[in-house]
């Protein structure tokens, strides 16, 4: 990915068993050894699998997708405006925009942002389930550069 560009991230995603508790499994990451970048994106899962939360700049933005996520595929889309400073990010599952146009930023020039995917984190609010396991598939990643 190139600062300055528009670029979708997107995935097919399944929990096969679902889950409980917080995952983090899909983000963007802008940052190499010399040149330390928080990440501008990342997916979290969360409410036994009824709410997703974009977090950007330190800050969540919630939308509802009941129902969307499970044993079943789902497709979601991370579409990056103008990555950079100044740049936004819409979120859509399975072709519905769920979370548009929230501010990201990438500060500084020598990041070179990557899009990643895997489970990330758990936080599990009940300390009876911390050693819970949460399987995820993914099908279908890609990066696409559009105008």
């Amino acid at each position: 990915m190139t600062l300055g560009r528009n670029y979708r991230f997107s995935a097919r995603v399944r929990f096969p068993q679902g889950m409980a508790g917080d995952a983090i499994f899909m983000q963007v990451h802008a940052n190499k050894p010399d040149c330390k970048n928080k990440p501008p994106v990342k997916l979290r899962l969360s409410e036994n699998m009824q709410t997703l939360a974009l977090e950007a700049l330190g800050n969540s933005t919630r939308g509802a997708v009941q129902g969307e996520f499970g044993p079943q595929w789902t497709r979601v889309d991370i579409v990056l405006n103008e990555l950079g400073k100044n740049g936004t990010v819409d979120i859509s599952v399975n072709d519905k925009i769920v979370i548009k146009n929230v501010p990201t930023s990438i500060t500084k020039s020598c990041a070179r942002p990557w899009g990643k995917i895997g489970l990330f984190s758990l936080n599990n609010k009940n300390p009876l389930r911390t050693n819970d396991t949460v399987i995820a598939d993914y099908d279908d990643v890609m990066l696409e550069e559009f105008p």
